[in-house]
C-alpha cells in the first residue's frame, strides 16, 4: 500500500496550489504519478530522497513534497517541459550542495 494515501496526497497537492485550479480527481493524480514514474524508469533523476527504489513510490513522494505540479494540458507540452527541466536543475544543484 502505498504511503501517503490518494485523499492525503490530494489534500497536500491542494493546500499549496497557489491557483483557483484544485485536484478533485484521483484519476489526475494517479496519471501524474505514472507519467513521473515512467520518466524514473526511462532514466530521470529522482527529485527526492526515497528510501526505495520503486519509481511508483518515489513520484508519489515527489509530489508529496511538492516537487512535481500537476498543471493542465492547456499550457502546452513545451510549457510542461520547461517547467520539469527547470525542477530538475534546481534539484541537481540541491544535490550537489549536500555531497
Amino acid at each position: 500500500m502505498l504511503q501517503p494515501s490518494y485523499s492525503e496526497l490530494m489534500t497536500k497537492i491542494n493546500q499549496s496550489e497557489t491557483t483557483d485550479d484544485k485536484i478533485t480527481s484521483r484519476y489526475t493524480i494517479v496519471l501524474a504519478t505514472a507519467k513521473r514514474a515512467r520518466q524514473l524508469i526511462d532514466g530521470a533523476l529522482p527529485l527526492c530522497y526515497a528510501p526505495t527504489d520503486k519509481p511508483v513510490s518515489i513520484s508519489v513522494k515527489e509530489m508529496y513534497e511538492g516537487k512535481l505540479k500537476i498543471i493542465d494540458r492547456a499550457t502546452g507540452e513545451d510549457e510542461y517541459y520547461r517547467i520539469i527541466r527547470e525542477q530538475m536543475m534546481k534539484e541537481v544543484d540541491n544535490l550537489a550542495d549536500t555531497f
